[in-house]
Order: structure tokens, then C-alpha cells, then sequence
């Protein structure tokens, strides 16, 4: 069986691993997508849970959505808060609701007039009734939000006091809204970001007296006691970086005196942490996520994950966010690592597999998603697997504690690849290539599989490292020579020699260079002398016209960014790009993506319909993505200022 062949029955785990060459994190058995890729959820910022359990969105493009968890999973659109088109509230960032006064507020991220709005929402119909804003940031925009509370908490049955947490881009401190619920809120200072440039803080947490705020290099802990200087400091008496990534969201469980922390870092294999603040202890809670952006606790501690895989790839592709369900568990698992594995490929028919915990712990192993069964201990043990045929195996192995009310930890994945096929060699010259008539010869050759490494030998010598698809062999003699290409592959499979793997070619002797025959001398000419002329009039200098230059031919490729605002227009306007070669293009408004066009009109135009915005400068940036062939990209950027009123 050849590793191609093999490669296309690996199951997703294993194809991540070796596409990565290590094993991918896949998350465990307890975690589960509630709202799959999809499902209409296309910019999330931020999300909240209401008192009634439903999840709530913030949605850079459709506004503020609630959530179906059911079946038809997705957004719940109302027309108003939720549209597609023309969101009362769009640009947002973090979501926090407070029970006790069932408010809604929500960050707006919009660089010219940000801001934190207030939606009331009615428990009896479970829906958005009213809304409007009760801070205006002119000049910057609100990213972090959490609503912390003064007095005995909910669950111990005391009358609480909400307050608003807030951070913005342009500020370097941690401002409070006192009294959010009432008519005239107030804003007070309440500390300093520990670090503060370009990386915004996107979520913050409240946890009793204690903010925590996700930082580029981690989760900051901000202190503000009553009465005591506020401290901005990582959270103290942490053996490892909490969490172990980029923070981009972190979520508080008081209930449980828990803090949560999801990464992003850019590569698609983020993972959540999870951080007991009574024991000052860290540890790695659930992976298999990618690009965090929002987490959320429901009252019986399970959490709900939003995340975006197109963020994590980098990929400007609307409609990819999806949400988990990381089910509770208990802190202080056994968590499992590796002493010994095979090598990913391998032509053998035994393998083993070793392993460890902490002490006393014992193991359950897997193959291939078979039930679990047990495997060894306490504290380490080795699975041996022999007799094994061609193909492809999934070795699974997790530790259980002796304690029974930690129970089992995190599952440890490993990918086994036998392959005993031989692979084949190729030669690509044809017979035109035989006759060669300088000194250097080039090789082309091809494998049957992909990742094999090729060896070539010229007229019997050592073999040497080629590289695939050419080589080139130089300071070549008259005559004839043989060249021969083997290649393994990762297995360690060599492949078979045969006259499909030689090739013959003849190098012609250079022919004498051909000395013309010498020239007859040619006598000196002597010209006469002649007197000198008379001086000639002067006349005018006729010039000749320049030639007008060939019009420079046009790039394959090219575009334009066009449209006009309508003077104090309340519908917005459209914007148009056209040009050539144009495969699709990609709109941000003030750098927040809006809508990717990805066929032209009937006029051969992308256009798009821009939304109204409040009065100050706007800025429309068009991605182009031309055709194979005629360019990679371009980007076009079209400044407009609005009139006030232009929004309702």
C-alpha cells in the first residue's frame, strides 16, 4: 500500500498530525460543536448569556443576535437588532448582561464614535425590547466589557450592586460606569493596563474585587480593592504562563472561583486554560479550538466557546464561526505525556507505545476508536502492538486517577502509518535529450508518491542528495554516460532499479573552432588638399518632431475603487470596483471587514452597498484579488465624511 493511498484513510486527527508532522490536539469526549461552520454566525466580537440560558452574539456585520442551540441551529434574526442588511447596532465588541437589572450592554467597537450601549431585555418574551447608548468614546473605540458587582453574591442570596467595566484602544487605563442602570451613569477610573500599544485588549472578567483582562502576554490581573491603590500585575505564584498562548478571551466562573482563558495564536491549534484563584494553580482545560473569541459560563458550569477558524487561518471568509460546549470538570487531572512512540512511517510489524502520569495513576488505552480498555500502571506503562499489516492506526492512551472524583484525564493521540510498499521512480527526459552538446546535462525525474527522497548516481559512482522534479550534472566528458535515480520513502522503503529509473545520453566532443582566412593588406588612402570653404550662413536649426513613445501596455491586471456618498444620506451609498482580470474583492469599513463580492455585476463591476455611518471620516478599503497570472492583490482605499443624522 502506498502512502498515498494510506494518507486519504487517515481520519481528521490524524491527517492534522501528519500534516504538522506531530499529532494534532483533538478535544475530548466531553466537548461537543453546538453551531457548526455555516450556520449564518459571520463576525463575532462577543457573547452573553440572559437569564432564560440563550446565548447572545455580537456580530460585526449583522449587529446583536440571539443564538439558536437547537435545531435549525444559527442566528435568530428580529429585524432590528439582528439584520443583515441594516443593523441598529453594528461595529461591536464585548457583550455583558446584568441579571439583576436583565440590561444588555454592548461595546461599540467603531473607531469614530464608540461607545456603550444599553439594551433592556424582556425575560417574558426572551427578546430585545428597547436600546440606546449611555457612553459616547468620540475618537475610540470600547473593546473590553464585563459587569462586576459589590455585595454577597447571587448564589449566596445577597442583594447586588452592578457595575460596568470598560476598556477602549486609545486608553491606556481601566475605566468604570457607576450606576449603568440609572439615568445619569458616571465614569471613574479604576487602574492601568499592564501593557498598552497596537494589541487591543478584547475581553476582560470580573471575579469578587479582582478584573482580569486578556493581554497579548498573558492574563493581567487588575486589584481594586476599596480604599487600596489598584495593581495591574500577572497573576502571582503561577509555575507556567496562564494562559499558554495569546490570550484573546477570558470569562470568570464565581461560582466556582474559576477563571477561564482562551488563546490565539495564529496557527489553529488554540486551546482553553483554566485557573483556580482560591489555589493559585493553572492547567490546560480542554484544546481542539481555534481563534477564541469569546467564552461564556452557564449556571451549571459548562462553558460555551465561540470561535473562527477562518481568524486562526488568516483567511478573509465570512460565515466560519462556530460554538462549543466544553462540559464542567473537575481541576487537578492526571495528565498523560509520551516516553516513547515509532516513528510516524514505519515498515515494521511491531510497534509500542510508552507513557506516563503522575504517580499512582493508572491508564486506559484506544486503537482505532475501539472501547477503552486497560493498559498499564501505576504511573507509567507501555503498549505493544506486533503483527501489524499495511495501514493506518490511531493509538489513544489517558490516565485515570486513584482518586475516583477526579476520574479520567485528557486523551493523548499518536498516528501510526505502516507502509511496505516499494515506491517507483520515473525518468522524464525524452530520447530529443540524448544527444547533448555542452558539458552539464539536467536529469528530470518524478516519484509515485509524495514525500520521497531521491538519490542520483552518474556512471556507477557513490549516489548522491538530488532534488526532485531536476539535477544537474556539469563538467560532463565526450562520450557516453548513465545516469541512475533512486528514491525512499518515509517508511524506509527503497525503490525498485530497473531500466524506468537509468537514463543513457551521449555528450558530443566540441567541434575545432573554424579561423577565417587572413585579409590582403590595404594601402593608405592620402586625400588631397583642398582650401578651406567659406563660412556658411547661419541658418535655423530645423529640428525634427519627437516621436511619441509607445503607450506603455497596461498590467495584466488592474482596478479601480469608485463611489459617491450622497450629501447627508441615510441610506448610505454604493461603491463600486472595476478593472480587469479581477477574481474577487474583499470591502472593510474603517478596517472591519463588511462583505466579500466574488462576481461581477452585469456592468463588470464588484459593488457594494455601503451603510450609513455618523458624521466623521470614514475609510472604505477595497482588497483585489486578480486572476491566476495577472497579479496577486492590490488595495484600494476611498476616504468619505458623513453628515450628522446619517444613522437613526
Amino acid at each position: 500500500m502506498t502512502t498515498r493511498r494510506l494518507l486519504t484513510q487517515l481520519p481528521a486527527a490524524a491527517l492534522a498530525a501528519l500534516a504538522l508532522a506531530a499529532p494534532a490536539a483533538t478535544a475530548s469526549s466531553s466537548t461537543e460543536i453546538l453551531v457548526p461552520s455555516g450556520s449564518g454566525i459571520t463576525a463575532p466580537s462577543g457573547a452573553a448569556l440572559t437569564s432564560d440560558g440563550a446565548l447572545w452574539i455580537g456580530d460585526g456585520e449583522k449587529g446583536v443576535c440571539r443564538v439558536r442551540l437547537t435545531q435549525p441551529r444559527g442566528l435568530v434574526r428580529d429585524g432590528v437588532w439582528c439584520d443583515p442588511d441594516t443593523p441598529a447596532l453594528d461595529k461591536t465588541g464585548q457583550l455583558a448582561f446584568d441579571s439583576e437589572t436583565n440590561f444588555l450592554y454592548v461595546a461599540e467597537a467603531d473607531s469614530a464614535a464608540g461607545g456603550i450601549w444599553r439594551l433592556r431585555w424582556d425575560p417574558g418574551t426572551g427578546t430585545i425590547v428597547s436600546g440606546g447608548k449611555i457612553i459616547d468614546t468620540p475618537d475610540d473605540l470600547i473593546t473590553g466589557l464585563a459587569v462586576s458587582y459589590t455585595g454577597p453574591p447571587r448564589y449566596e442570596g445577597g442583594p447586588l450592586t452592578g457595575e460596568l467595566n470598560f476598556t477602549s484602544k486609545r486608553t491606556n487605563s481601566v475605566r468604570r460606569v457607576r450606576e449603568p442602570d440609572g439615568a445619569q451613569p458616571t465614569v471613574v477610573t479604576v487602574g492601568q493596563r499592564r501593557f498598552f500599544g497596537e494589541e487591543d485588549i478584547s475581553s476582560i472578567a470580573a471575579l469578587g474585587p479582582d478584573l482580569y483582562l486578556a493581554e497579548p502576554f498573558g492574563v493581567t490581573r487588575l486589584t481594586t480593592f476599596p480604599g487600596e491603590t489598584p495593581r495591574a500585575e500577572l497573576v502571582p505564584g503561577l509555575a507556567e504562563p496562564f494562559p499558554a498562548g495569546v490570550a484573546s478571551a477570558v470569562a470568570a466562573d464565581p461560582q466556582r472561583g474559576r477563571i477561564y482563558a482562551g488563546t490565539d495564536n495564529g496557527n489553529a491549534r488554540d486551546q482553553v486554560d483554566v485557573l483556580d484563584v482560591a489555589g493559585l494553580s493553572q492547567e490546560l482545560y480542554d484544546v481542539g479550538v481555534a481563534a477564541v473569541i469569546a467564552i461564556v459560563v452557564e449556571d451549571d458550569g459548562d462553558l460555551l466557546i465561540v470561535d473562527d477558524p477562518s481568524d486562526a487561518a488568516g483567511a478573509d471568509v465570512n460565515n466560519q464561526a462556530r460554538v462549543w460546549r466544553m462540559r464542567l470538570a473537575p481541576l487537578g487531572r492526571p495528565r498523560a505525556t509520551w516516553t516513547q512512540v515509532p516513528p510516524l512511517f514505519t515498515s515494521a510489524t511491531n510497534a509500542g507505545f510508552g507513557y506516563t502520569a503522575r504517580a499512582g495513576s493508572s491508564f486506559e488505552c484506544s486503537i482505532d476508536s475501539a472501547p477503552w480498555q486497560p493498559c498499564g500502571g501505576p504511573t507509567s506503562g507501555y503498549y505493544p502492538m506486533s503483527d501489524l499489516a499495511e495501514g493506518t492506526y490511531v493509538f489513544r492512551v489517558r490516565p485515570v486517577d486513584a482518586d475516583p472524583s477526579i476520574g479520567v484525564g485528557r486523551a493523548i493521540t499518536r498516528p501510526l502509518v505502516v507502509d511496505r510498499t516499494r515506491p517507483t521512480v520515473s525518468i522524464d527526459n525524452t530520447a530529443d535529450d540524448r544527444d547533448v552538446y555542452s558539458n552539464e546535462f539536467k536529469i528530470r525525474f518524478s516519484g509515485s508518491e509524495p514525500g520521497l527522497t531521491f538519490r542520483c548516481s552518474l556512471d556507477g559512482a557513490p549516489a548522491i542528495a538530488c532534488t526532485p522534479a531536476y539535477h544537474s550534472f556539469e563538467g560532463l566528458t565526450h562520450g557516453y554516460h548513465t545516469v541512475e535515480v533512486t528514491a525512499t520513502d518515509a517508511a524506509g522503503n527503497d525503490s525498485l532499479s530497473g531500466p524506468h529509473a537509468r537514463y543513457h545520453f551521449y555528450v558530443h566532443a566540441p567541434s575545432p573552432p573554424v579561423r577565417p582566412a587572413p585579409l590582403p593588406p590595404v594601402p593608405p588612402v592620402v586625400a588631397p588638399l583642398l582650401p578651406s570653404p567659406a563660412p556658411a550662413a547661419r541658418t535655423a536649426k530645423t529640428v525634427a518632431p519627437k516621436k511619441k513613445k509607445a503607450a506603455l501596455r497596461p498590467k495584466a491586471g488592474y482596478a479601480r475603487l469608485a463611489g459617491r456618498p450622497r450629501r447627508c444620506a441615510r441610506g448610505g451609498f454604493t461603491a463600486y470596483v472595476a478593472g480587469r482580470a479581477i477574481d474577487r474583492v474583499g470591502f472593510r469599513l474603517d478596517g472591519r471587514r463588511i462583505r466579500v463580492v466574488r462576481s461581477a455585476n452585469r456592468r463588470g463591476r464588484f459593488a457594494i452597498r455601503v451603510p450609513a455611518r455618523r458624521s466623521g471620516p470614514h475609510v472604505l478599503t477595497a482588497l483585489i484579488r486578480f486572476d491566476r497570472g495577472a497579479g496577486r492583490s492590490e488595495r484600494l482605499a476611498l476616504e468619505y465624511r458623513s453628515c450628522p443624522g446619517g444613522l437613526r
